[in-house]
């Protein structure tokens, strides 16, 4: 009679193990996803917000180009907020600002008065000294960077720029 007991238990436990294991299945799956992406990473889940600048920006550049008078300025407006209050590094920070002033002041030249084009090219060479200082050059090499930016000079530099995205053509508020 103690055997029969022990096959009945023996034979509860083979029929009671699959029971626990199907129990365990929907548990064991979650956790093992929940592993992976432990170990590999979430890489989708955050976006870095230097990047998420400079892609503005860029939009924002094409914006410049297509755009007529008014949208191209505020483009210019727009993209100097972005890249101010984003945090890159300072050397990016420093080209991108000098860029985007020094075609504020081209346009301002071409479309209004004086003084705001001169407000936009102490600007273009405020960033233009700073980006060549934090390129590690020296104050004599970076002074001598931006006496060499004539008004002239910058408006060549960013023609010669705005042609060579546009197929030879320039921003369109100059074609208007």
């Amino acid at each position: 009679m103690i055997q029969s007991t022990d096959r009945k238990v023996s034979h509860a436990r083979c029929h009671a193990e699959p029971v626990v294991k199907r129990r365990l299945i929907p548990l064991v799956i979650p956790c093992c996803i929940l592993v992976a992406m432990t170990l590999l990473g979430c890489r989708s889940v955050q976006v870095d917000p230097a990047e998420e600048a400079v892609k503005q920006s860029d939009q924002l550049y094409q914006v410049y180009l297509t755009g007529d008078l008014g949208r191209a300025r505020g483009s210019l407006e727009e993209t100097i907020r972005v890249i101010e209050n984003a945090n890159l590094k300072p050397e990016r920070k420093a080209n991108s600002l000098f860029f985007a002033y020094a075609r504020l002041y081209v346009l301002e030249r071409r479309t209004s008065t004086g003084a705001v084009a001169e407000a936009a090219m102490v600007k273009a060479r405020y960033w233009f000294l700073r980006d060549h200082e934090l390129s590690g050059e020296t104050e004599a090499q970076a002074g001598a960077a931006v006496q060499s930016l004539t008004a002239d000079k910058c408006m060549d530099f960013v023609d010669k720029w705005d042609r060579q995205r546009t197929d030879g053509v320039g921003p369109r508020y100059m074609q208007e």
